[in-house]
């Protein structure tokens, strides 16, 4: 069994109790993506890494949350204790060239129970869909969108050829053109009941 000394350090490495003597706040030292990044992935996860352990229990979706220009974004929350590293995973896919805001409460506490001396917030901005290739088959959303392919999915008629390489996916992004008439152009004198 563990002794006594080593359970309590243990369950304070991952917020499980106070062992006092700590009074200074955390903070958050990095976050994904970076503030003001203006071209996130609409199917990322944030994180934010904390100075110290943080109590898990108090890393939630009402302490760490996602927002944009339609309200709450809904989704989970976990924490790995080993990095000191929260996670919001979205329920589903991010908007195109959408601003968001990352919230984390003071209701956040490290394994003393110490709180952030404020709330900390961040913004940033997801990628257009021109920019973006989920899937990364080297056929922009855009395109997949135009296409009617799966943007999720690299090779979407399962042929073993990428979208982006396969001859009868990018002959639908080619313009048509005329590569020639009958009667030619301007010739003149040829019959009316002859086919055009």
């Amino acid at each position: 069994s563990y002794s006594d000394w080593g359970e309590a350090a243990i369950k304070h490495a991952i917020g499980m109790v106070a062992t006092g003597g700590d009074t200074t706040p955390p903070t958050v030292v990095s976050t994904s993506p970076a503030s003001s990044v203006t071209s996130a992935a609409i199917n990322g996860v944030i994180t934010a890494t904390f100075s110290e352990f943080m109590r898990t229990s108090t890393i939630n979706t009402a302490t760490f949350s996602l927002a944009n220009g339609s309200g709450t974004v809904s989704g989970a929350v976990s924490y790995n204790w080993a990095t000191n590293t929260a996670t919001f995973t979205p329920s589903s896919n991010l908007g195109y060239t959408t601003s968001c805001t990352v919230t984390l409460t003071t209701g956040v506490t490290d394994g003393s129970g110490n709180a952030m001396a404020s709330n900390y917030t961040w913004n940033f901005t997801t990628v257009s869909a021109e920019n973006s290739d989920l899937d990364g088959d080297g056929l922009s959303d855009a395109d997949e969108a135009s296409l009617g392919t799966d943007p999720n999915n690299p090779d979407t008629d399962g042929d073993g050829l990428l979208d982006g390489s396969d001859p009868n996916t990018l002959a639908d992004l080619v313009a048509p053109t005329v590569s020639s008439v009958s009667p030619p152009n301007h010739q003149k004198g040829k019959a009316l009941s002859n086919d055009i």
